[in-house]
C-alpha cells in the first residue's frame, strides 16, 4: 500500500491525499484548492482548467493520479470547505470514478455549478455510515466530528493491512451548536480493531490548550449585542466564513433577540445558506434572514439600509478583506452604506495563515478604525483541534504510524512532540511528509 501526499500536508490548503493499494487502485481523499489565494486572483484567471490553475499555485499537483487516471477508482470527501472539495468543479472531470460525500458537500458542489457528468457521479453517504468498493475488500465509512462547517467527517478507510484514518480537518467540541458530536464510541470501537495509520490536522499544534466550543464564539457575540442596546449603536456588521453555518445560525439567533432585521449579503453566503437549506440543516429565509447575492442588489440593499441602519444587523462576505468581498465594497466608499462612530463593524473569524490573507485583513481593520466606528476583532475559535483535542484523538486511536498534516515543520512541531511523548519517532511510527512525496506504509 502507498500514501501519496499530493496536497495539505505540508501545506496549509490544497487538500489531497490519496492511498494505492495492491491491486493498483487508488482512493483519493479530498480534492480541495487555496480559497484565499482563489479569491484574490480568481478574475484574472484566462481558464479554470488543471493546468492554468496549477500554474497559479491554486490547486494540488496531481500528475501521478492522472499518470494512472484509469485506476483511480474513488474520490471521497470529508467536508464542504473549498480547502477540501472546492477543486472538485475543476478537476474531477479528469477522472471517471464515483464521488463519495455527505448531503451537505453535495449540495455545495452542485449549486457551484457543476459538469453534467461530474454531478451524476456524485454519491451522496449518510454521516456515521459507510460504502464499500468492488476491489480490495475496502469500506470507507464517514465518522462524525466537529469542524467549521456541518457534516465534517474523518474518514475511515478500512483494508486488509488495517484501517487508515484521515482526519484533515476536525476539533472535539462536546456543545455543538448544530449537528452531532463527536462519535468517540466509534473511534473507540476501531481502536480495538487496529489503526494501521492516521493522517492527523495539525495546523493548530502548537497552541497548548483545547479549542473552545462555538457556543463560546455565540456567548462573545451576544455580548457585542448587548452592548449595542446599551450605546445606542446604528449600524452593526458582521463577517464571517460563509460556509460555518453554525456561526450563521447563532448570528441569526441574536439578531432575532435583538429585534433587528437580518440580511446577508454575497454570493458565497447566498450558496451555503441555500445548500444548508436543501441538505435539512436550517432555512435562514424561513427563519426571517433576507439574502443578496448580486452586486447589484446588494448596492440597492445598502441603500435602504442605510436610511434605518439600527433596525438591521448585515452579515457580508470579506472577512479576509478580500477585494470582491462585500466588506471591501463598504470600506472602500463604494455604495451608499457609510460607516460612523455611531457603528459595529465585527470580524467573526481570524486572518487565515496563508501568504497575503495577514496584510489584507490588517489593511480593511485600519480602514474602518479610521472611521472612529467600534471594530471587533477575532470574535472566533477555530475549527481545528489545539493540543489537547490531538492528544486525546491519539490516545484514543492509538495509530501504529501517524502522518503530521496542514502546514510546513513548525506549524507541525506540536504534533510531532506528542507523537515523542507517546513513543512515536521519525522512521518508527512518526512519517514526515511533503507535498508530492509517494511513500510505502
Amino acid at each position: 500500500m502507498k500514501i501519496i501526499a499530493l496536497g495539505g500536508v505540508s501545506t496549509t490548503a490544497k487538500n489531497m491525499v490519496a492511498f494505492e493499494f495492491e491491486s493498483g487502485r487508488i482512493v483519493v481523499c479530498d480534492m480541495g484548492l487555496d480559497s484565499v489565494l482563489m479569491t484574490q486572483i480568481k478574475s484574472e484567471l484566462p481558464s479554470f482548467t488543471y493546468e492554468e490553475l496549477l500554474k497559479r499555485d491554486l490547486v494540488a499537483d496531481m500528475s501521478y493520479l492522472l499518470e494512472r487516471r484509469d485506476k483511480v477508482a474513488a474520490i471521497v470527501l470529508s467536508n464542504a470547505l473549498p480547502d477540501h472539495c472546492g477543486a472538485v468543479p475543476y478537476l474531477a472531470k479528469e477522472f471517471s470514478c464515483p464521488i463519495y460525500a455527505t448531503k451537505f458537500t453535495c449540495e455545495v458542489l452542485k449549486l457551484q455549478g457543476l459538469d453534467k457528468a461530474v454531478e451524476e457521479r456524485l454519491r451522496k453517504v449518510d454521516i456515521n455510515s459507510s460504502f464499500a468498493t468492488d476491489f480490495d475488500d475496502l469500506k470507507v465509512e464517514f465518522i462524525n466530528v466537529t469542524h467549521a462547517v456541518p457534516e465534517s467527517s474523518i474518514l475511515a478507510l478500512h483494508t486488509k493491512e488495517g484501517i487508515i484514518l484521515y482526519a484533515q480537518g476536525f476539533k472535539f467540541d462536546n456543545r455543538p451548536a448544530l449537528g452531532l458530536k463527536p462519535h468517540y464510541d466509534r473511534l473507540k470501537v476501531l481502536e480495538k480493531r487496529g489503526i494501521k495509520l492516521a493522517v492527523v490536522d495539525s495546523l493548530k499544534s502548537n497552541e497548548f490548550r483545547k479549542t473552545m466550543s462555538e457556543v463560546v464564539v455565540k456567548e462573545m457575540l451576544r455580548d457585542v449585542f448587548i452592548e449595542t442596546d446599551i450605546v445606542q449603536t446604528q449600524g452593526v456588521i458582521i463577517t464571517t466564513f460563509p460556509s460555518h453555518i453554525t456561526r450563521l445560525k447563532s448570528i441569526m439567533e441574536l439578531t432575532l433577540e435583538s429585534n433587528r432585521k437580518l440580511v446577508f449579503l454575497g454570493e458565497e453566503l447566498a450558496l451555503y445558506a441555500e445548500a444548508a437549506k436543501k441538505a435539512g440543516l436550517i432555512d435562514f429565509v424561513q427563519k426571517g434572514a433576507r439574502i443578496v447575492s448580486k452586486k447589484e442588489d446588494i448596492l440597492k440593499e445598502l441603500a435602504l439600509i442605510e436610511k434605518q441602519k439600527e433596525n438591521f444587523v448585515i452579515v457580508c462576505t470579506g472577512h479576509q478583506g478580500e477585494k470582491d468581498g462585500v466588506l471591501s465594497w463598504i470600506a472602500a466608499g463604494e455604495t451608499a452604506y457609510k460607516v460612523t462612530q455611531n457603528d459595529k463593524v465585527v470580524f467573526s473569524s481570524d486572518a487565515i495563515p496563508v501568504d497575503g490573507a495577514f496584510a489584507s485583513r490588517q489593511t480593511i481593520e485600519k480602514k474602518f478604525e479610521s472611521t472612529m466606528c467600534k471594530v471587533f476583532n477575532d470574535m472566533h475559535v477555530s475549527g481545528h483541534g489545539s493540543r489537547e483535542d490531538l492528544r486525546d484523538f491519539l490516545t484514543m486511536t492509538h495509530p501504529k504510524i501517524v502522518v503530521p498534516s496542514r502546514g510546513d515543520v513548525r506549524q507541525k512541531e506540536g504534533m510531532i512532540e506528542l507523537c515523542e511523548e507517546l513513543g512515536l519517532e521519525e522512521g518508527h511510527g512518526l512519517l514526515l511528509l511533503n507535498d508530492g512525496q509517494t511513500k510505502d506504509i
